[in-house]
């Protein structure tokens, strides 16, 4: 039995040998094989509807467009219509439907089955197993699919936060160098690193040169940690 809980985010299957020999869960993330995600799943849960709000935000900021105080309102009205729904019909496809705007229609539109994304994020049942030994390839999702990265690891995170219950649990993130270069990730990194140690767990950042943190804005906060 695993006494400890250990979540590995890697880069060119650097894990997956020792992930199956643990007898853990090896995900390839981008395969159209493996996992299906169904990010508004609890919003019928207020903290989990503000969640998913963000969540969108974000989505719609990489397309360029911009969180108005009227785009927040139309996409907090079509969560909260989502919310009423059955579970199996909280997916980005019902909540596009309800959008009035064509903008944000448009945009979400590539997170739904009717989009290249959708296999990954438009599930009517979410397929994300947790288990204290685990592995998330993303070699494939980061070549191939960058505009998936940030709503794709975001979720996960997100899920994996709300499983953080005391037990001493290590987050391994491998080439951290993808982490840091993005704002959103940077960001998410430093709060871990502020807040996750009271929940008993750790991050480790491997990279291949450690000139790829010299430059990093969380270098102060590395170093503290």
């Amino acid at each position: 039995m695993i006494m400890h809980r250990f979540i590995f985010f890697d880069k060119d299957y650097s894990a997956k040998i020792i992930t199956y020999s643990m007898g853990g869960l090896h995900h390839d993330l981008g395969d159209a094989n493996q996992l299906s995600f169904q990010p508004l799943y609890g919003i019928d849960n207020e903290m989990e509807r503000n969640w998913a709000l963000e969540w969108l935000s974000n989505g719609l900021i990489q397309d360029n467009i911009q969180i108005t105080p009227a785009v927040r309102n139309e996409m907090w009205d079509a969560l909260c219509n989502l919310a009423t729904s059955p579970t199996d019909h909280r997916t980005m496809t019902g909540l596009v439907a309800l959008l009035q705007d064509k903008n944000l229609r448009e945009s979400l539109t590539r997170f739904t089955l009717s989009g290249p994304y959708g296999y990954l994020l438009d599930a009517a049942i979410d397929q994300l197993q947790i288990k204290d030994w685990q592995c998330f390839e993303m070699n494939y999702l980061m070549n191939y699919m960058p505009q998936a990265v940030v709503p794709v690891l975001t979720y996960l995170f997100h899920k994996l936060e709300q499983r953080f219950d005391g037990r001493p649990t290590m987050i391994i993130l491998d080439e951290a160098w993808h982490f840091f270069s993005h704002p959103l990730f940077a960001r998410q990194i430093k709060d871990w690193l502020k807040t996750l140690r009271k929940k008993n767990v750790s991050v480790l950042f491997a990279t291949q040169s450690l000139a790829d943190l010299i430059d990093t804005p969380l270098l102060h906060t590395l170093a503290e940690s």
